[in-house]
C-alpha cells in the first residue's frame, strides 16, 4: 500500500489569500518585504517544497514494490532449491536438513 501524498492547508490559505489580495491590487505592495510578488515566491517555494517531498514518497514507494518483488523471487527460487534437495537426496536425508529443511 502507497504511503499517502501531504497536502497543505497552509499552501491551500495562502493561494485563497493571494487571490483575494491580487483583487485588490494586483501589484500589491506594502512595504517592509510585504509584497504580493515576495508571497507569490513564498508559495511557489511551498509548493515546490511539497512536490518534491510527494515525488520522494512516490520513489520510496516504488522502491519498496521492486524489494517486495525480488524478495518473492528470492522466496521462490529459496523453496524450489530445497524441494531439489528433497527430490535428490529426500527430505529424511541429512542434506535436505543442511538444506534448511525439516527431516520427517
Amino acid at each position: 500500500m502507497g504511503r499517502i501524498r501531504r497536502t497543505s492547508k497552509i499552501l491551500e490559505v495562502a493561494l485563497v489569500r493571494r487571490a483575494n489580495l491580487a483583487k485588490i491590487d494586483p501589484k500589491l505592495n506594502l512595504g517592509h518585504d510585504n509584497a504580493l510578488s515576495v508571497y507569490d515566491a513564498e508559495i511557489a517555494t511551498v509548493q515546490a517544497k511539497l512536490d518534491a517531498y510527494n515525488q520522494i514518497l512516490a520513489a520510496a514507494d516504488n522502491a519498496l514494490n521492486e524489494l517486495q518483488d525480488e524478495e518473492k523471487r528470492l522466496r521462490t527460487r529459496s523453496s524450489k532449491l530445497l524441494a531439489g534437495v528433497g527430490v535428490a537426496y529426500g527430505k529424511d536425508s541429512s542434506e535436505y536438513e543442511m538444506a534448511g529443511g525439516t527431516r520427517t
